[in-house]
């Protein structure tokens, strides 16, 4: 059977908020795959036709900067949505120096 579910990549080293988030939107019209860092967010992202991605900005392994660029040259008709349990100034500074 063909799912008409919009697929929603969720990318966060933290357990519990990708088990939550999974949880969540798995009960209404989304598809859910998961990643840990984001080295596993681009290799399921080449595999998976994610629509959507919540990605943590603070991954352990990757500048979450960085990996939005890649995660948009993977698939560039993905919609990115930015989490992070940091809100300062230095964060917003980042975000819109690296604007194109």
């Amino acid at each position: 059977m063909i799912s008409n579910k919009t697929t929603v990549l969720i990318v966060d080293d933290d357990l519990i908020i990708r088990e939550q988030l999974d949880k969540e939107l798995s009960r209404g019209y989304y598809s859910v795959e998961t990643a840990h860092d984001g080295k596993s967010a681009v290799e399921t992202l080449c595999n998976s036709n994610a629509r959507i991605i919540l990605i943590d900005i603070n991954l352990p392994d990757v500048n979450g900067i960085e990996l939005l660029r890649q995660l948009k040259e993977t698939n560039p008709n993905c919609e990115l949505i930015v989490m992070t349990g940091f809100g300062n100034s230095d964060l917003d500074f980042t975000i819109s120096s690296n604007r194109p």
